[in-house]
């Protein structure tokens, strides 16, 4: 995948769906397949909420490289300006402001759509703010932050059958 692939993805969803998403950027193949999720499927069933966990940690590590390269800095006129979607730099600005709407929908289990309508913080400028080696460890804390109950709950719930 190339940061360009997000160039003209449509990200208007009114609900959030892990699986959706993967799947509109292509990459629900590489994560279903991968070891930790068909463990976790095969241990808990597909739809449990452990397995979307993992996909979600998994999609957000796959997004770690784009998120550690050279981003363009914040552009305060991107979405009121005329683009010229002609020009290299601005589909690279666009499609890496997707990339960045991607994983912080990722991350916060939120549409896409929520999070540019409401204003929710952190958003794509203050993850475009942040610098390049901390934005990956910036979005897995609000991953973290977001899944750490139901992580949690499972883990207690593995170690009550481990205990019966």
């Amino acid at each position: 995948m190339d940061i360009m692939d997000f160039f003209g993805i449509d990200l208007d969803q009114d609900t959030y769906n892990t699986d959706t998403l993967l799947d509109l950027l292509k990459i629900d193949k590489q994560i279903v397949k991968s070891k930790t999720v068909k463990q976790l499927s095969r241990e808990n069933g597909e739809d449990h909420p452990i397995v979307e966990i993992a996909k979600r940690q998994l999609s957000l590590k796959f997004f770690r490289k784009f998120l550690e390269e050279g981003i363009m800095p914040y552009d305060e006129f991107w979405y009121t300006k005329d683009n010229n979607y002609s020009s290299d730099q601005n589909r690279l600005y666009g499609s890496q402001e997707k990339m960045i709407q991607v994983c912080l929908a990722i991350a916060m289990g939120k549409p896409v759509k929520k999070l540019i309508d409401d204003e929710i913080k952190p958003n794509a400028r203050a993850i475009r703010d942040i610098e390049s080696q901390q934005r990956f460890a910036k979005l897995w804390e609000i991953l973290s932050d977001n899944t750490r109950e139901r992580i949690e709950s499972h883990k207690r719930a593995q170690h009550r059958k481990g205990c019966v």
